[in-house]
């Protein structure tokens, strides 16, 4: 514990840690930790006291999830997996099938592009958007579309952002179903 300790504070990491202890007591099988086991003892309630966190990395209060934040629900009502995607798009045979995405710019204006891609043409739509929101994005997807043929507007492609959970209403709006 104490040759942890130490090595905590001079800065070595729990995996560096981990890799040391096994090369030099290689003969001694209880002298083994993981550097999972490390990092979950280091952030236990009794370690507290002792603030080892200072000495990782990044050293944050509390652990980060190992798969990432959890969706809270469908955050895109009527989704359509890609998978199901007529097989026209895939091929770019067929005219009017589109891919939506955003572009989102740097700091400190963090303004938004939305882009629309013709599949077979490859001709780029694009409206610059103040944020990143469903609904501006909605009304610049609607400002593209409705100058466009019926026929050329057969359907989209979205990626899973959430600036895309109103897309029904553009697609009602426009009978792109």
């Amino acid at each position: 514990r104490a040759w942890v300790l130490d090595s905590l504070r001079r800065g070595w990491s729990p995996e560096l840690i981990e890799g040391r202890l096994k090369a030099q007591c290689a003969g001694d099988p209880s002298m083994r930790i993981s550097h999972e086991c490390l990092c979950q003892w280091i952030y236990a309630k009794p370690q507290r006291a002792l603030d080892l966190r200072q000495y990782l990395a990044r050293g944050r209060k509390r652990r980060t999830r190992k798969k990432g934040r959890k969706a809270k629900g469908p955050r895109i009502p009527m989704r359509v997996p890609i998978a199901d995607r007529p097989e026209a798009v895939g091929s770019r045979k067929g005219f009017g099938h589109f891919e939506s995405d955003t572009v989102v710019g740097a700091a400190p204006s963090r303004r938004c592009m939305n882009t629309q891609v013709e599949r077979r043409s490859r001709r780029l739509f694009a409206r610059l958007v103040d944020d990143k929101s469903a609904s501006a994005t909605a009304r610049a997807e609607y400002e593209i579309f409705k100058g466009m043929p019926p026929a050329a507007r057969v359907d989209r492609t979205w990626d899973n952002g959430t600036e895309a959970s109103l897309h029904v209403l553009v697609d009602e709006a426009l009978g792109m179903l």
